[in-house]
């Protein structure tokens, strides 16, 4: 599990990850993704291919994507899907983004905490930093507070392996407004 912490991370923080992994895994923590967060990812970037959702609960996800998606990690064939999409348990997003990042998909959408860049510890952002200064990840900001997280609202951070996928993968006219000035962000609000 080590290669699955962000560089940087506190021994203290990592261990504390894996306690939280097991509980979740033991019993699984699952808030839907919401059809209004869902509907404003599909406005920004187009969902193409076969998906996998690697934390599917109540497959609110798998509605909205033309393939069906799957939470099962040994159906993880990299060359079968084409991106990723999950919302994993907000305290565990670190070690899920990492693990995500290691599979060679295009694209990946990840459903987080509205804070998780913006109020960072220094490791995250030490491992952001390669990825958002290549101008590959996209933020969608402004998602409404839902019903099931009445305290808390979310962002989709988009990552593109390449230039050309973003270009391809982005609706022209929802993203025609993103701001670039250190964060590709579009705001839904």
């Amino acid at each position: 599990m080590d290669s699955y912490m962000m560089a940087g991370m506190s021994q203290e923080r990592r261990t504390k990850l894996v306690c939280m992994y097991k509980r979740m895994r033991r019993q699984p923590e699952c808030h839907a993704t919401s059809d209004k967060e869902l509907e404003l990812l599909c406005r920004c970037v187009v969902l193409r291919g076969v998906g996998f959702d690697a934390c599917a609960g109540t497959g609110n996800i798998s509605r909205w994507t033309a393939q069906t998606l799957t939470n099962d990690v040994s159906d993880l064939n990299p060359d079968a899907y084409d991106f990723m999409i999950f919302s994993p348990p907000f305290l565990l997003s670190d070690l899920f983004l990492t693990w995500a990042l290691k599979q060679p998909v295009k694209m990946w959408c990840i459903h987080l905490a509205g804070d998780y860049y913006t109020n960072a510890p220094d490791y995250r952002l030490q491992a952001l930093k390669p990825l958002i200064d290549s101008g590959l990840v996209l933020f969608v900001s402004g998602l409404p507070i839902v019903e099931n997280r009445p305290m808390r609202r979310c962002v989709w951070m988009i990552l593109f392996r390449d230039k050309k996928i973003m270009r391809k993968s982005c609706v022209e006219e929802a993203c025609a407004n993103i701001r670039t000035s250190r964060l590709n962000e579009v705001d839904c609000m």
